[in-house]
């Protein structure tokens, strides 16, 4: 006797499926927790500026001067800087929050494409 095999999910099927929704004969989709934008005090120095969205920061000081957080999580040494940022006591915390979001993003970015 021949086994009879499940069918194979549509193309369309598993595009829904992978954006989180349910598709009958698929395991339930795993969910994942959006990342929160920073919540901001309204810091600004003259060693920073953070864009009104929150959700990047220029920097005006140090090796990386005129870079945006954007910029330096792209690169391992960008992230090393971005990790000394929010590990240093001496920065202001708007500012980490924002490297953090960076940080969080790139990781979530980094996880999805495996």
């Amino acid at each position: 006797m021949h086994r009879r095999l499940p069918e194979m999910p549509t193309l369309e099927e598993l595009r829904r499926w992978a954006r989180g929704n349910r598709v009958q004969g698929m395991p339930n989709p795993l969910r994942r927790k959006s990342v929160e934008k920073p919540k901001l005090r309204g810091e600004q120095s003259k060693q920073f500026a953070i864009d009104p969205a929150g959700e990047d920061a220029l920097l005006l000081f140090g090796k990386f001067r005129g870079s945006r957080a954007s910029e330096l999580v792209l690169s391992a040494r960008g992230r090393k800087y971005l990790r000394w940022i929010v590990e240093d006591a001496d920065f202001p915390e708007d500012l980490k929050n924002v490297c953090r979001y960076r940080l969080e993003l790139w990781r979530r970015e980094k996880q999805k494409a495996k």
